[in-house]
């Protein structure tokens, strides 16, 4: 269970005399890699290296991997025969990032609308193909927009544009 050392002896007529030899156990190493930081709304898996017979982690979670998605300090440690063991911490951090607003749905009669996803993004991707901030949706439906930040962090937000037919109620017929 531990480092120790083991003794050998043979009798009278044996041919080994006597000889130690010192044990040391082999632990694998844990290495949960550097901090990282992960965008807001996002998640990121930790995994601790194969070869121990069991885990711990910070969270309470005995598995070998955990998904986190808040910011903190997480650590895990591995055990194998028992009491031998390896040790590990890992900071992960939150990089917060600003969801477009397509505003509430659109109830109109007039095409094209247009929707903008906002200023300040390195890239756009609509549900209709195109990649920049402002689009003309020409006909009613369903709209969507993800953009990425400067983090690299992706965000979205949908939009429904409906057609919108005008009531004409001129009232009860009259009679002069």
């Amino acid at each position: 269970n531990g480092p120790g050392t083991v003794s050998l002896q043979r009798d009278s007529s044996g041919v080994l005399s006597s000889t130690n030899t010192s044990i040391t156990p082999f632990v694998p190493v844990i290495n949960l890699g550097p901090d990282r930081s992960i965008c807001q709304t996002t998640t990121t898996t930790l995994t601790a290296n194969p070869g121990f017979t069991g885990y711990l982690w910070s969270n309470g979670a005995t598995t070998q991997s955990i998904t986190v998605g808040s910011a903190g300090t997480y650590s895990v440690t591995g055990t194998v025969n028992g009491n031998c063991s390896a040790s590990d911490t890992i900071v992960i951090s939150v990089t917060p990032s600003t969801a477009p607003n397509l505003g509430p749905d659109v109830h109109t009669c007039t095409f094209p609308v247009s929707l903008n996803a906002g200023p300040g993004y390195t890239a756009y991707a609509w549900s209709n193909g195109a990649n920049t901030q402002i689009i003309a949706a020409p006909i009613q439906g369903t709209y969507r927009v993800t953009v990425t930040d400067a983090n690299g962090c992706q965000r979205s937000d949908t939009v429904v544009v409906f057609t919108h037919q005008p009531t004409v109620n001129l009232g009860n017929n009259v009679d002069f």
